[in-house]
């Protein structure tokens, strides 16, 4: 190759290592929200599943995938697994205000969005069974009820099978 030929590889090369190249602005990690473990208390990332002090499983959220945290936990009236309680409400919202869009059309959209709709109104489809869930079927659990379903998920307390020998 000529040197014209050279200039032109090294100026590819340039080129193309530069857009494979981030500037550090684009490689920081964007640091995960926290939220208390419901086992330990301590704050842990929303999407660890394991409690980094007694290794014990986490349930997890049916709403947003993440862990669940004690103060803000719910069963699923139809499936019984865990779901924040905040954010199922949210989810049930939602739903609810784009099934009225749907069925009303563009005009009733805009009324529908900043306007609130009553809680024995607010209804959706249950995420894991498909069944109907409302607002008002929705309760939160005591402190006792999360620890107990902690113990249960995590099967504690509960007699291990004889050992064959």
């Amino acid at each position: 190759p000529g040197p014209r030929r050279l200039g032109e590889r090294k100026k590819g090369k340039k080129k193309t290592e530069s857009m494979a190249r981030k500037p550090k602005s684009c490689t920081e990690e964007v640091a995960e929200p926290l939220s208390p473990c419901p086992i330990t208390g301590e704050l842990v990332p929303v999407t660890v599943l394991e409690s980094p002090t007694t290794k014990d499983a986490i349930p997890m959220c049916i709403i947003t995938g993440q862990h669940m945290v004690a103060d803000d936990w719910c069963l699923c009236p139809n499936s019984n697994m865990p779901a924040l309680y905040s954010e199922y409400i949210k989810y049930i919202t939602a739903e609810a205000k784009g099934d009225m869009t749907a069925r009303g059309g563009d005009d009733a959209a805009a009324a529908i969005a900043s306007s609130p709709i009553p809680m024995e109104k607010l209804r959706a489809e249950d995420p894991v069974t498909g069944g109907e869930v409302k607002v008002t079927q929705l309760k939160k659990c005591t402190q006792d009820e999360v620890a107990a379903y902690i113990s249960s998920y995590n099967m504690i307390d509960q007699e291990e099978p004889p050992k064959k020998a």
